[in-house]
């Protein structure tokens, strides 16, 4: 794999703060019914979901794996859409318990499982292969742990292996540039399009421009 230059590492690249944040999600879904905030903004969400939903490259019968799923409003927006076997997995347990309570609440029949990226997702996934994969931050978050630079190589060998032929990989990122992530996702991913996105709000701050950038797999 081509590697980009290194980020420094910070909390939002350990599984204790993700694990912190769930929690605290969880707690408020219980208490409120807040589902929590999406990473990225609802407007970097809508435009992944167009985008798949409009393909005419993707059979909505098509297995899907949502990466990095987190409270998995993403996953559900994609069943909506008429998806019809969608699949998310995070790291932390607290976000796979929330995104469950989350879809029981929404009479949605999303898979939410507990698994680790930068492991052996073939083993994982137990020979299924997926025609769509999204990640919307989860690399960002991997690129900002302590072990940034092999988890990388791992979770994009991880990603390939349980892909079908010419299926889609779709990734938002608001710490690379389009250039660096397709530079980071040679040789086994062919570059299809960049998704036009705006300026993001989380945690009622403005954020950088984020690119939403499509592959082909190889």
């Amino acid at each position: 794999m081509s590697q980009t230059a290194d980020l420094e590492p910070s909390a939002l690249g350990k599984k204790e703060f993700w694990d912190d944040q769930y929690q605290l999600e969880l707690e408020n879904f219980h208490d409120h019914g807040d589902e929590g905030e999406v990473w990225f903004g609802n407007l970097v969400m809508n435009r992944i979901v167009k985008w798949c939903s409009s393909s005419e490259s993707i059979d909505k019968k098509t297995p899907v794996l949502d990466v990095g799923s987190g409270n998995g409003l993403l996953a559900l927006e994609i069943s909506r859409k008429g998806f019809l076997n969608v699949l998310g997995i995070d790291y932390s347990e607290t976000a796979v318990q929330l995104s469950r309570e989350i879809a029981k609440e929404s009479s949605s029949h999303v898979r939410l499982k507990f698994a680790i990226f930068c492991r052996n997702l073939a083993a994982f996934s137990k020979g299924s292969k997926f025609g769509l994969i999204l990640d919307k931050g989860t690399y960002d978050a991997i690129s900002l742990s302590d072990n940034a630079v092999e988890d990388r190589g791992k979770y994009v060998e991880n990603i390939h292996s349980i892909m079908l032929p010419n299926s889609f990989f779709l990734i938002a990122t608001c710490n690379w540039t389009m250039e660096e992530i397709v530079q980071s996702f040679l040789p086994y991913f062919c570059f299809v399009e960049t998704i036009p996105t705006p300026s993001f709000q989380f945690g009622g701050k403005q954020g950088n421009n984020v690119s939403i950038v499509v592959f082909k797999r190889n």
